[in-house]
């Protein structure tokens, strides 16, 4: 099976939340004329087809996917207001969407999320509902 890359939370030394990481895939042009597209892993908020839409105007949903190994938790942003993250832990799963996003798209992504100081970015691998794996 041909391997792609995938994004997701790391923690972060004073506030543990993370960012998934996206990789270029080299088959699929972007819509805005960008040399690539990205695969996302998202959960929470931006499995919302309508904020994606706003946020990320090239982004398309490939398919519902499954991230083992990992829990929904929420945090404070520093802000005073709550936040959903995803940290380790054995025999959990997160539930999520893949999404192909442009480059375009991702930029947009780490602004309104925060991205180095609230998110940060590594691969990751998700499973969809046939239990197809795709990993790094």
């Amino acid at each position: 099976m041909k391997t792609e890359n995938f994004k997701k939370l790391t923690e972060q030394p004073d506030f543990q939340r993370g960012h998934e990481m996206p990789e270029q895939e080299a088959n699929h042009g972007a819509r805005s004329g960008c040399s690539g597209t990205l695969l996302y892993f998202a959960y929470g908020s931006n499995m919302n087809v309508n904020q994606m839409a706003f946020r990320c105007p090239d982004a398309e949903v490939v398919e519902p996917v499954r991230l083992e190994g990992y829990r929904l938790a929420f945090r404070t942003n520093g802000g005073g207001n709550g936040v959903a993250t995803i940290l380790p832990e054995q025999d959990s799963y997160v539930d999520g969407v893949l999404w192909r996003i442009s480059e375009r798209d991702e930029q947009h992504l780490d602004h309104y999320e925060g991205f180095p100081y609230l998110y940060g970015k590594e691969p990751v691998v998700v499973t969809n509902q046939d239990g197809v794996r795709r990993e790094k």
